[in-house]
């Protein structure tokens, strides 16, 4: 009697342990699931945070570049505004004067732009300027001079007005030469005078160009001449140079002028 109660304690413990190990094994199941869903609602939450920091990020840098573009363009057409009554002034270029000159008025112009310190007022919007400024046979002004390069600033666009002035006026390379040849430094000239002339006809030719320097030493009076060959000029704008500061240190009347002492031909 006692082993059948033994026998039915046991199996009923041995069934209950079952029955418990069963539930905590079905419990440990549940909290892996529940962690793995916790992961990966934790890993979308931070890809969504993350995602959402870079768009506010992305949005943040738009509207700034925005807000610098609207100030830019208010305060460039602000420069325009002030400008375009002095431009307007400065009649349109047809070739009527050197190409420096009529540049250097529109430069002017461009300073008093430039001391309001606006950023949008820059080089391309300067040579889109003194694009419209061009009538007549200087336009319409190409896209680029010389080949591959693009007249977006405005040197870039000074060197294509005085290609273009030198052809228009003067012609190819060995013309300018032929008529280089033909000038001199006169007694009526200054170095500026002379300069100025002179500077016209070398628009087209290297600064380095050893057939121009060669002819620009024939104009010099015989005394002019030794004096500036002592400083040895290695090229045109050395060549210039090194005139005004002889002109400078000797009166201009004791210089000979094609064998004729100008002091003597006075008297």
């Amino acid at each position: 009697m006692n082993r059948e109660i033994t026998m039915h304690l046991l199996n009923l413990t041995t069934k209950r342990y079952t029955k418990w190990k069963n539930k905590c094994k079905t419990l440990k199941n549940d909290l892996l699931l529940a962690d793995i869903q916790l992961d990966n609602k934790w890993g979308k939450w931070k890809t969504r945070t993350r995602n959402s920091e870079q768009l506010i990020n992305n949005l943040n840098q738009q509207i700034f570049v925005l807000q610098n573009n609207i100030a830019n363009m208010a305060t460039l057409q602000d420069v325009m505004s002030s400008l375009s009554p002095l431009i307007a002034q400065i009649p349109q270029y047809i070739g009527q004067e050197p190409p420096d000159e009529y540049y250097n008025k529109i430069v002017q112009v461009f300073a008093y732009g430039g001391a309001l310190g606006v950023v949008g007022f820059n080089d391309g919007v300067k040579a889109e300027i003194l694009k419209s400024k061009m009538s007549g046979k200087y336009t319409p002004v190409p896209a680029q001079y010389p080949a591959g390069t693009n007249i977006d600033t405005p040197a870039r666009f000074l060197a294509w007005l005085r290609h273009k002035y030198h052809e228009e006026t003067i012609g190819s390379r060995n013309a300018s030469l032929s008529r280089l040849a033909q000038e001199k430094f006169n007694p009526t000239d200054t170095p500026q005078t002379y300069e100025d002339r002179i500077h016209l006809l070398l628009l087209q030719i290297p600064n380095n160009n050893q057939d121009a320097l060669a002819i620009l030493w024939t104009h010099l009076p015989d005394e002019l001449f030794t004096r500036v060959k002592i400083t040895n000029p290695a090229d045109i704008n050395a060549f210039f140079t090194a005139v005004k500061d002889t002109w400078l240190e000797r009166k201009p009347s004791t210089f000979t002028y094609n064998g004729v002492n100008n002091n003597s031909s006075s008297k």
